[in-house]
């Protein structure tokens, strides 16, 4: 996506160790809340670990710095950027770990744009947030919301896509609907006027999919044509010109077109004879075709007749084949491609050895995806906690990302009675509960992906548990009974 200061995409709090004093901890600690002295027991965890079936993941989305994420119990989270409010957990505070939007369990698609949120509920009802300044909310006005706000009184959206700062959907009727900035003629309206609520695009009602850009817009209808509108200056419509639309126009004479992602400045498309193809601007490599060199016609990537599914990022490509291998090309400046480098490549590499791959979604300069056993995985920059891993450390290649819920509204007992020291730590932490007479107690750390990695019963308020055997990342102690839990997150540094 395109913007006056810096290319942005499609859409498809630094932790500090601060150089304090470490605790010396001896046979005391002190309790900031009862000033007692507890005995500290130090103990050996035996490590291991044990598949606990904790993978939830069930659709994503990737925005400019910003990750949202719908669980298998239809409960959507959100982390990294939130200057714009577009995470909706009612602050404007940047997390670096998944939290959850509110107490609904029935989201069923997300959207996320440079910096505003689309998303649809089971009942067919639409909710926006995040970043208003040019209506791409749709709720009537031009401000900015840090929480979702239901748009209009519909209940029959299917799909919504967010752009940089425009938003299109469609309904189970199959019409096409879209606001926000329109500067580019990006809505499709026939003007280059901006709209803050949703307007009807044509008055065909057999549009399938469709895609928002920087500022253009690529949809397919249901007899397989492709259409685009909007911005194309790099040629990223594909209509074999650099001339503005802002109207849909029809892309070629094929009709079997099954998939399409609209990046910043250029497209991504597959057909359903599993070829991928692609067009627009390609500084970086991003369109997969060996070159650098701007394309303004769709042209064709490679000779694989397997691609199952693709998603333009600022300038990165991530693509999965019906073989679950994953694929990437493009900018690579902060290991976005997940390759293990920060170099970037004009045609598709093989991410790693798997073949479980389910979805994709790539921002501008991180990319999130889920496997087939529904984890969650994440690469690239994390200034913002945009990974969602509990750190702010950019990653080269994909790591798991926690499906547990960490802070625990639990009745067994407060979760302030639970405390964890150092944390960071480099050697050891000490656990610390005040609730040692709780029948039953045990506790367990896991790691992101919810293995347990140890697991003993609690002796006393106070044990130690030396990390000499743990790797670097964030993990999760887990104190509780029968009754219900309490849970904390340390890192491991």
């Amino acid at each position: 996506m395109e913007s006056s200061n810096t290319m942005k995409p499609q859409f498809t709090t630094t932790i500090k160790n601060s150089n304090t004093m470490k605790p010396q901890f001896t046979t005391t600690i002190k309790n900031s809340n009862t000033m007692k002295s507890h005995f500290t027991t130090i103990i050996s965890c035996l490590l291991f670990a044990a598949n606990v079936n904790a993978q939830c993941w069930q659709q994503l989305a990737a925005g400019g710095f910003q990750t949202l994420a719908i669980k298998s119990n239809s409960t959507l989270w959100a982390w990294g950027s939130n200057f714009k409010g577009q995470l909706g957990d009612g602050t404007n505070t940047d997390k670096n770990a998944p939290v959850q939007i509110g107490p609904d369990k029935n989201w069923q698609q997300v959207a996320a744009g440079d910096s505003h949120t689309g998303a649809i509920k089971s009942d067919g009802t639409l909710w926006a947030w995040g970043k208003n300044d040019h209506g791409q909310l749709g709720n009537g006005n031009n401000t900015d919301k840090n929480a979702p706000v239901k748009i209009g009184t519909a209940n029959n959206w299917q799909q919504v896509s967010a752009g940089y700062s425009h938003t299109v959907a469609i309904k189970n009727n199959g019409t096409l609907w879209a606001w926000g900035w329109n500067s580019a003629g990006q809505i499709g309206d026939g003007t280059n006027i901006d709209k803050n609520a949703p307007v009807q695009i044509g008055t065909a009602n057999n549009w399938q999919s469709v895609a928002a850009g920087g500022f253009h817009t690529l949809a397919v209808k249901n007899d397989g044509t492709l259409w685009a509108w909007g911005r194309n200056l790099l040629g990223q419509l594909g209509d074999g010109t650099f001339t503005d639309k802002n109207a849909p126009v029809k892309i070629g004479v094929a009709d079997n077109w099954k998939q399409v992602s609209a990046g910043e400045s250029y497209s991504e498309a597959i057909k359903t004879d599993g070829t991928l193809w692609a067009w627009g601007w390609n500084s970086a490599g991003q369109l997969g075709d060996g070159t650098n060199i701007d394309k303004i016609v769709p042209v064709k990537i490679g000779t694989a007749n397997n691609w199952q599914y693709v998603s333009a990022g600022v300038k990165h490509t991530l693509a999965t084949k019906s073989d679950g291998s994953l694929w990437a090309w493009g900018w690579n400046m902060f290991g976005q491609l997940g390759d293990g480098t920060t170099t970037d490549k004009n045609t598709p590499v093989k991410i790693g050895m798997a073949n479980n791959w389910q979805q994709v979604a790539a921002g501008i300069q991180h990319t999130i995806a889920i496997k087939n056993d529904v984890t969650l995985w994440a690469w690239g920059r994390n200034n913002l906690g945009q990974l969602g891993n509990g750190a702010n450390t950019d990653i080269e290649t994909p790591i798991g990302i926690n499906c547990l819920v960490t802070n625990t509204n639990s009745t067994l007992f407060p979760s302030d009675h639970l405390q964890i020291y150092p944390n960071p730590a480099p050697d050891y932490i000490i656990v610390q509960t005040s609730e040692i007479n709780t029948p039953d107690l045990t506790f367990e750390i896991r790691n992101v992906l919810g293995d347990v990695i140890c697991s003993r019963q609690i002796l006393t308020d106070n044990q130690r548990i030396d990390l000499d055997n743990f790797v670097q990342g964030v993990y999760i102690v887990i104190v509780g009974n029968k009754d219900g839990q309490v849970s904390k997150q340390f890192i491991k540094i």
